[in-house]
């Protein structure tokens, strides 16, 4: 193996348009010392990584723990969930399904499943 005395410069991750030479200054380089590059953004703060689709699960989380918090916040101990659709059938659907029930206990009284579809 060969080694370098040159220190290792890493390729910029910042595209703000900075020269390497600012970016190297606007890392806080002290003391002649050269950084290995300029600190990535955390990811926390990355909007491109957050909307990506590599962190879907940190929003799912995201918006379990943000509720948790105002709740918390609220003193909200217990609560309810109730869980359902918005996409119901038109009444029409509903009518004819009661219809078709119906029709089918009145042909076979001893059929327990139709009967039971009216309970």
């Amino acid at each position: 193996l060969r080694f370098s005395a040159q220190p290792l410069i890493l390729p910029f991750a910042d595209l703000s348009g900075a020269t390497p030479t600012a970016a190297i200054m606007s890392q806080g380089a002290t003391n002649g010392e050269v950084p290995l590059g300029p600190k990535p953004t955390k990811a926390y703060r990355n909007s491109s990584f957050l909307n990506s689709h590599d962190a879907r699960l940190i929003r799912i989380m995201c918006e379990l723990q943000e509720p948790q918090q105002r709740l918390e916040a609220a003193g909200v101990d217990n609560i309810v969930m109730f869980f359902g659709s918005a996409r119901a059938k038109p009444k029409a659907q509903y009518e004819e399904a009661v219809k078709e029930a119906e029709a089918k206990s009145a042909k076979d009284p001893s059929d327990q499943v139709a009967s039971a579809a009216l309970q």
